[in-house]
C-alpha cells in the first residue's frame, strides 16, 4: 500500500511540474502600475521616467512604446468625433474604464485610462488615475494593445 502512495505522490508531483513549465514556455511578460497590471504575450519591460507631480515612464516592446501617466491630474478623454474614435467604456470591480481606439492609429493615439471610483468620489478634485497611451502604430499593433487594455488586472 505504501508503494501506491509513493507512486502516485511522484506522478502527481510529476504532472503538477510539467504543467508548470508549460505556461514558462508562453515567454508573456506582465508589468505593474499601482494597481493596475497589463499582461503582453511578448517581452515588454516598464522603464520609469522623472515626474513632477506624478509617476511617468513608458513600457517598450514589440517594436512600440506606451507612455504612461499615473497621478492626480490624469483624467479620460472626452468629446472625441465619433467618425475618428470608438471608446468603450465600463466599470470593473469598481474601476472606471475607457479605451480609445483610433480609426487611425498612425495619426492618432490609442489609449487607456482607469481610477477606482470611490476615490473619485471622496475626493473629486484630487483622486490617482492612470492613462496609458501609444500612437504612429499599424492595425496589428493597435489590436494586440487594445487586447492587452481590454484584459487589464486590477489588485488592490
Amino acid at each position: 500500500m505504501t508503494s501506491r502512495k509513493t507512486i502516485t505522490f511522484i506522478f502527481a508531483v510529476f504532472l503538477f511540474l510539467s504543467c508548470q513549465k508549460e505556461e514558462e514556455t508562453i515567454n508573456a511578460s506582465s508589468i505593474k502600475i499601482g494597481s493596475y497590471i497589463f499582461d503582453f504575450d511578448t517581452e515588454f519591460t516598464l522603464q520609469e521616467s522623472q515626474g513632477i507631480d506624478s509617476y511617468v515612464g513608458s513600457i517598450n516592446g514589440a517594436g512600440l512604446s506606451l507612455s504612461f501617466d499615473y497621478g492626480m491630474y490624469t483624467r479620460p478623454l472626452t468629446n472625441l468625433p465619433t467618425n475618428e474614435y470608438s471608446v468603450t467604456e465600463e466599470v470593473i470591480n469598481g474601476h472606471y474604464k475607457q479605451i480609445v481606439k483610433p480609426v487611425d492609429p498612425q495619426n492618432n493615439f490609442t489609449s487607456l485610462h482607469v481610477f477606482k471610483i470611490s476615490d473619485s468620489i471622496a475626493n473629486p478634485l484630487s483622486y490617482d488615475s492612470l492613462s496609458v497611451f501609444t500612437h504612429k502604430i499599424n492595425s496589428e499593433q493597435q489590436d494586440m494593445i487594445v487586447k492587452v487594455f481590454t484584459n487589464l488586472r486590477i489588485v488592490e
